[in-house]
């Protein structure tokens, strides 16, 4: 199987150990604790449970529910995660509606999402929908509940540094039915901004002192194509950057970026947080240059191949302030 290239190697090897303790790894610096996660993927009475709790029409290949990222301080009593039940909770349509932020202005729901992603279909969908069936046959319509293709418009999960301390210790079926994304924060506020993340300041002029990366879930599609969310994250002298994706591959239909960017300057209160969609046809990608064969489907990185392939849909620049 397909796997999301060095990162998961470890988890991989990890699957069918029983009660396999995760893997931690973790940076402290200038008051913030970043902590990583890694485990196997979801057993399949854990997953049957994930699927039935989040109302999912099916459930990834590889759920790695045991895997996190937690990035907080102390002293400002903050935190954001993220976690692998909490971004395919918005693959449902129901929670995307409930928590669809709707005007603008500062707000205490600092997990509030911008976009809900356009239904996908496969590239055979007009065949079957034209295909004839015998009167006699019973058809019977199945409701739409989730997105069948996993994009998902998650932007991780905020809240106070208290919360996330206690959040260590609760079970699998604990964290699936968590409630953290549709809890006031109380503390925290989140507002509209024209200030863009300094790129500058993430050049090879300002080294990196720590990386680290994870990965939430992945999915091939039924053989359509590839669904996968990460993050990815750094850290350097003055200053933190984190990238959440969720990157969607349906063949010969679509290619989908949700970037959400996180940019921290130690010694602020406050995070720029840019949230993107960018799609293209692979057809139109094609034609712009992007060579589609063995080789990109096998690369552990061809989102980042595509990316630059891609048109921008939607974009959104915020600032939480804590």
């Amino acid at each position: 199987r397909r796997v999301h290239g060095d990162l998961i190697w470890s988890s991989i090897r990890m699957i069918g150990k029983p009660e396999t303790t995760p893997k931690i790894e973790s940076h402290s610096q200038n008051g913030w604790e970043f902590i990583f996660q890694k485990s196997t993927i979801l057993g399949a009475k854990e997953a049957d449970l994930l699927e039935e709790a989040l109302t999912l029409q099916h459930k990834p290949d590889a759920i790695f529910g045991r895997n996190a990222a937690t990035l907080r301080c102390k002293d400002a009593n903050f935190s954001i995660e993220f976690l692998p039940f909490d971004a395919l909770r918005l693959c449902n349509f129901e929670a995307q509606n409930r928590l669809l932020k709707v005007g603008y202005g500062r707000s205490q729901l600092v997990n509030l999402i911008n976009y809900r992603p356009a239904e996908t279909k496969v590239k055979d969908h007009e065949l079957w929908k034209d295909r004839k069936v015998d009167e006699d046959t019973e058809i019977k319509v199945l409701e739409n509940l989730s997105d069948w293709t996993y994009s998902t418009p998650y932007k991780g999960t905020v809240r106070t540094y208290e919360d996330s301390k206690a959040a260590e210790s609760l079970s699998v079926e604990d964290l699936i039915n968590s409630k953290a994304l549709e809890t006031e924060s109380g503390t925290f506020t989140v507002e509209e901004t024209e200030k863009e993340i300094p790129l500058a300041n993430l050049g090879p002029s300002n080294p990196i002192l720590w990386f680290n990366e994870t990965i939430l879930y992945d999915d091939d599609l039924g053989d359509n194509g590839q669904s996968v969310c990460f993050l990815r994250f750094r850290t350097m002298r003055d200053c933190w950057f984190a990238l959440l994706r969720s990157y969607v591959r349906v063949d010969e239909v679509i290619f989908r970026i949700i970037d959400t960017r996180f940019y921290h300057e130690y010694g602020t209160r406050n995070i720029l947080r840019e949230f993107s969609v960018r799609e293209n046809t692979p057809e139109n990608a094609k034609k712009q240059g992007l060579k589609i064969d063995a080789e990109l489907i096998l690369d552990v990185r061809q989102s980042d191949t595509v990316f630059k392939f891609l048109n921008v849909i939607q974009l959104n620049r915020d600032m939480i302030v804590f």
